[in-house]
């Protein structure tokens, strides 16, 4: 892909951009959804290539200790919540086998959220994870 301001086949890069996320928590259900908003950018000039927005939708970790706290009224909030962008390849195919020539392999970008849910009483702490990529191939072009 070229880039837009020198007209120069680029390398590209998440590493630099930080992943942009909007993300809420339901305090009936627990349930954390929202968006993560990734870009790919050339490394020559630090524009913007590529884009992805990644749904995130995870449940409640632990279902009963959610039932004892739906009926005292606190609310749920998520801490020490921390965002980092995930650049890999896919290095198995669909049975499972090792891809061993790197030109066949898939180039991932995603991001990876990590943090806990806490509620207002203090006697709540869960840890939540979530991960997801997308191919580089069907991210939405920028210019």
């Amino acid at each position: 892909m070229r880039c837009p301001s020198c007209n120069k086949f680029a390398s590209q890069s998440i590493d630099s951009n930080e992943p942009e996320m909007d993300i809420d928590i339901d305090d009936t259900t627990g349930q954390i959804t929202g968006t993560v908003r990734i870009v790919v950018t050339a490394e020559c000039c630090g524009d913007e290539l590529k884009e992805a927005t990644l749904d995130v939708d995870i449940d409640f970790p632990d279902a009963d200790v959610l039932k004892k706290h739906q009926g005292k009224k606190h609310s749920l909030s998520i801490d020490q919540l921390s965002v980092e962008a995930v650049d890999e390849y896919q290095t198995k195919d669909r049975r499972g086998k090792p891809i061993k020539n790197p030109r066949y392999q898939t180039h991932l970008y995603g991001a990876e959220i990590s943090g806990s849910i806490t509620c207002e009483c203090g006697k709540l702490d869960l840890p939540v994870e979530w991960k997801d990529t997308t191919a580089a191939s069907s991210m939405d072009e920028l210019c």
